[in-house]
């Protein structure tokens, strides 16, 4: 049984994320907490205990929450697997959406070329 997610320490995480890239991600201004939305949460299952990311994980089937953080100041979406950030998509297109819309978002090495 995966646990639910600490939704405002996500939000935090994602505000501290986006804040210290803020110059490079091109942003015109620094979003502040109240600029968030929580856009869905949903279990996901994963081949491994590495979830979504890069790494060695036990070889099993694992759940765990997948959680979708949007920014209205800029547009971006954060990305989260269990508690940690795995991603964020800048200028979604529809197959993000359609992913999204399915509960199946890819894996941090996947988004790269998908989103």
């Amino acid at each position: 049984m995966c646990e639910l997610p600490n939704l405002p320490l996500l939000v935090e995480r994602f505000d501290r994320i986006l804040k210290e890239r803020f110059s490079s991600f091109g942003l015109k201004e620094a979003p502040t907490k109240t600029d968030y939305e929580i856009i869905d949460v949903f279990k996901q299952v994963w081949g491994s205990t590495a979830l979504g990311f890069c790494g060695i994980g036990g070889c099993m089937l694992t759940s765990a929450y997948t959680t979708v953080v949007y920014d209205n100041c800029s547009g971006v979406y954060g990305v989260f697997f269990g508690e940690k950030f795995a991603y964020a998509v800048w200028q979604p297109e529809k197959m993000f959406f359609d992913d999204l819309k399915e509960h199946c978002l890819v894996s941090v090495v996947q988004a790269g070329g998908r989103y």
